[in-house]
């Protein structure tokens, strides 16, 4: 009869002797593992067998390695059922099995490996829980794990008072010195890392612990013989949560250096970094509450004086502040809130404003203003804005009120850009005049004043220049007005003269060469134009007039000069305006005979003047004809002498 090539475990029964193997071997001290395995032999048809064959069994990993190994040179095979203990024939070391997959093949006489191979289930922990040295102790209601040196390692105490249950871990030194400590009771749990060796007292280096007022952690440190200081506390209650890292060095107190810490009745949130030894003083510190959130770094060791400052106020906004040792230097807050921004840079003996910058993202506004020390007098201010325009103002803080002395403006109106420079007297007697305005509007033109500021007087203008944009012209002035009373210049004319009346004149007609006007004394009309009834007359070594044929047409001689002589009277008058003397001839008179030589209004009517020069013609020709009567009188008092 063939045996058969499939075997059946019997496992209920496999696993109970597995670990009673593995703890007999535990128990008895041997150095290898001892497996009883049963199982039933069948032919092909199913039938069960009777015998003694050669069975050898091997234990392979998950990837089919061979671990070991053993032959059994005949087993008894009673109706099927077979037993044997592996590790009888070749010793089964603790290192086959390493918690992984381990799987038993077997092989019965020269036949192949039954397949598939059975799967070791409980073999892998029953050997890690063979290597388990030392002794284990019971006691009411506790458990005492020792080492192999018999010294309590693991204490387990359930507590005679129900509900407080203990466990402590202890080093072999001393039991008293537990390294790890687990506490409960009904009110209270408690964890305690012990870091003490003998013979210091025993401190714990980490305490944990949970009660019906809160919960704690405690990081403690010891130096001894110095008692155990706290290095890290952290509480949790009703009421609030706090962790603190604290900073001592004996004899000193101890110190909190950080500290962290929530107010849940006054909804408040804080953390702090302390300066020891004083932890009133902390250098940094962010509190939090439902309202407002700041932010200090301190300036030890004054705690009122902190270094900066940064708040966030649900009704102001946020903030910041910079102190130095005496007090506020600077400041920046949303001022007005939600509207802008102001930086203020301060004096820290009484808090005053040096420089003051400020900002409207509403009003599209800003402004600079620079204060004198002490006072808050404005020295310097600067500002923009859309509808302000932009503009520079300077001021002399004494005497009070601040004075301005100066002032710079740009500004638009209607599509026009509007500019202005002013300066002004800083002499309190001058009432603060003004002294310099230089404008510029661009619909109009430009302008500069100087003004001659006097104590106890009105400002009056010194000099005043403008540009017409609109007529295309400038001017400069020399005096209070412009009507002609002081000196001035324009595009078109320049005027020198006094409140007496002017003294030089000209005027450009803007029309070619003979456009122009010049006076002396007199505002001239005509080319040129001398004062008339001038106290003295003009003089000169010559006066030549242009009279060549180069500039002449049309040249013919001048007829009935005789006649035209004898139509004029050389006449003797007084000036009406001098009563001085004169004799010369009638202007309106002369025009009637030789109107190319007399000047008149602008009515046309009225004579002005004569030019005497030009009546040199007519009277050369006079004579020439007076000339020829006389060639012909002679003629003829000759012939009748002759006769």
């Amino acid at each position: 009869m063939s045996i058969s090539k499939s075997i059946r475990r019997i496992l209920p029964l496999l696993t109970v002797l597995m670990i009673v193997a593995v703890l007999g071997s535990s128990v008895f001290g041997q150095d290898t593992l001892l497996i009883s395995y049963q199982g039933r032999l069948t032919d092909d048809t199913g039938e069960p067998i009777t015998g003694t064959p050669a069975m050898t069994f091997t234990i392979y990993n998950g990837a089919g390695v061979s671990k070991w190994s053993e032959v059994h040179p005949t087993v008894q095979v009673d109706d099927g059922l077979f037993n044997v203990i592996l590790g009888s024939q070749t010793a089964l070391p603790d290192s086959v099995f390493t918690g992984e997959d381990r799987h038993l093949g077997i092989t019965v006489g020269s036949d192949p490996e039954i397949s598939p191979r059975t799967l070791f289930t409980c073999a892998a922990a029953a050997a890690y829980a063979r290597s388990i040295k030392g002794d284990i102790e019971t006691g009411e209601s506790s458990l005492v794990i020792k080492n192999s040196s018999g010294d309590s390692t693991i204490v387990v105490d359930a507590g005679s008072d129900k509900g407080s249950p203990r466990m402590t871990f202890s080093i072999p030194i001393d039991p008293h010195y537990p390294a790890l400590e687990l506490a409960s009771a009904s009110w209270e749990n408690s964890v305690k890392v012990g870091f003490s060796q003998p013979p210091d007292p025993y401190e714990p280096a980490v305490e944990l612990s949970s009660n019906e007022a809160g919960s704690n952690v405690k990081v403690n440190w010891s130096m001894p013989p110095d008692p155990v200081r706290e290095a890290i506390t952290l509480s949790a209650n009703n009421s609030g949560n706090t962790f603190t890292i604290n900073c001592s060095w004996p004899p000193d107190p101890i110190q909190p250096a950080f500290e962290v810490f929530s107010d849940a009745v006054n909804e408040e949130v804080s953390m702090r970094l302390g300066q020891p030894p004083d932890p009133m003083t902390p250098e940094f510190e962010v509190t939090a509450t439902s309202m407002v959130t700041s932010l200090r770094l301190g300036q030890p060791p004054d705690p009122i004086a902190p270094g900066i400052e940064l708040l966030a106020s649900v009704e102001s906004g946020p903030s910041v502040n910079v102190y130095d040792e005496i007090g506020q230097i600077m400041s920046v807050d949303p001022s007005p809130f939600n509207e802008g921004i102001a930086i203020k840079l301060m004096e820290p003996v009484d808090g005053g404003s040096l420089l003051e910058v400020s900002s409207n993202h509403i009003t599209d506004e800003a402004s600079i203003r620079f204060m004198e020390p002490g006072d808050d007098k404005e020295i310097l201010t600067m500002s923009t804005g859309p509808s302000t325009g932009a503009s520079i103002k300077m001021f002399n803080p004494q005497p009070e009120p601040p004075a301005l002395v100066m002032e710079m403006d740009v500004s638009e109106s209607g599509g026009n850009w509007e500019s202005y420079f002013n300066m002004y007297s800083t002499e309190p007697l001058d009432n603060n005049a003004k002294t310099l305005e230089i404008s510029n509007i661009g619909a109009t033109g430009a302008n500069l004043k100087l003004f001659n500021a006097q104590p106890g007087k009105a400002s009056t203008t010194a000099i005043d220049m403008y540009y017409d944009s609109l007529n295309g012209g400038g001017a400069v002035f020399c005096g209070s007005d412009h009507d002609g009373s002081h000196s001035y210049i324009t595009g078109r004319d320049l005027y020198l003269g006094t409140d007496l009346g002017p003294g030089v004149y000209m005027h450009y007609g803007g029309a070619g060469y003979f456009a122009a006007n010049l006076g002396v004394g007199v505002i001239a009309t005509n080319i040129l134009e001398v004062q008339q009834d001038s106290p003295t007359d003009p003089i000169a070594d010559a006066w030549t007039v242009y009279s060549s044929r180069r500039w002449k047409k049309n040249i013919e001689p001048i007829e009935g000069a005789l006649e035209k002589v004898e139509q004029l009277r050389g006449v003797s008058f007084d000036w009406k305006s001098t009563d001085k003397h004169d004799i010369g001839m009638i202007a309106e008179e002369v025009g009637e005979v030789i109107p190319e030589v007399v000047a008149y209004e602008e009515n046309g009517r009225d004579a002005k003047s004569i030019d005497y020069g030009r009546m040199a013609a007519l009277l050369v020709e006079a004579v020439k004809e007076l000339k020829e009567e006389n060639k012909d009188l002679r003629s003829r008092i000759e012939e009748l002498e002759g006769r």
